[in-house]
Formats: C-alpha cells, structure tokens, sequence
C-alpha cells in the first residue's frame, strides 16, 4: 500500500483527512483503533476484480454474461455463505503477501462457472459504517459467481 499512496497523492491526502480513531472490541478486549472512511462501492469493486481474477487464474474466466456479487454480509448472509462453502466442490485457498490479501473458494463441479468465495484484506482489516447496522463490523468479505444475481445477499452487485 505505501507504494500505491506514493503515487496517488489525491487518495493518500484523502484518507489523511478521514482519518479517525474508535475503541473496539475484539476477542474481549477493548482497544483504540485507527478509522478510515473508504468508499464501500470501492471495496465491493475491488472485491469483485480480484474474485474475476482468481476464479480466471485458478480455475477458468468467469463466462461474459456471467453475474459476481460481492459485499460484507450481515450475520444472517454470513451463516448462509459459510453453510454454502460447505457444500461439496473444489475448494482453494489462498494467500497473497503474507496476509495482505487471504482467501478462500469453493467451485461447483457441476457447472464450473459457479463459484462461492471467502476474502480477507490485510490480515483481517474490520469493515462496517452500515448506516443500517451502525453496530455491525466484519473482517470478511464474501462473493458469488453465477448465472443470476443474488439481490437479497449483494443488493449493489451488478
């Protein structure tokens, strides 16, 4: 990331300037944390990338046509998406610059195309600031491949 911000003055100085500080509870700790506000279209748009890219590169190109969501999910999508990547499939698992970017997958055997991800961004950087959950944080992204959207679980996927 420090090479990223070298050459993006705009986006160093922005995240600079939204930059904040909160106590959160982790494993029955309190401890002061540094915030930042990204965009979270951003973060669901880079999710989707990287899932595009790992599916092309471990497995096949996701088919043109083909829909990927992405998102952090409430405890209830979570639980449903961890129950999926239990299902039966090829599985991989992943880690990219020693925990900068670690992941997980699971692939249908059926129909290739179709695939369940986990993602976890720098060693398990806590997401949340859901107006709509103002309590809620996650350290996981998740993502599906397949033939059609999924709105109740990745409302802003296209």
């Amino acid at each position: 990331m420090p090479r990223r911000l070298e050459k993006n003055r705009r986006l160093h100085r922005e995240l600079a300037e939204s930059q904040g500080k909160v106590r959160l509870m982790d494993e029955n700790v309190i401890e002061p944390t540094m915030t930042l506000n990204i965009e979270a279209d951003r973060i669901i748009r880079f999710a989707r990338w990287m899932i595009q890219g790992l599916h092309a590169h471990h497995w096949e190109p996701v088919p043109k046509g083909t829909w990927v969501g992405a998102g952090v999910l409430a405890p209830a999508g979570q639980k449903f998406q961890l129950e999926l990547m239990h299902m039966g499939g090829l599985r991989l698992r992943g880690d990219i610059g020693d925990s900068l970017f670690s992941y997980a997958a699971l692939r249908s055997m059926e129909r290739p195309y179709i695939s369940a991800w986990w993602l976890r961004l720098s060693g398990g950087v806590m997401l949340g600031g859901d107006p709509n959950a103002p309590d809620f944080v996650s350290r996981d992204i998740f993502g599906l491949v397949g033939p059609n959207p999924i709105p109740e679980l990745f409302p802003d996927s296209p």
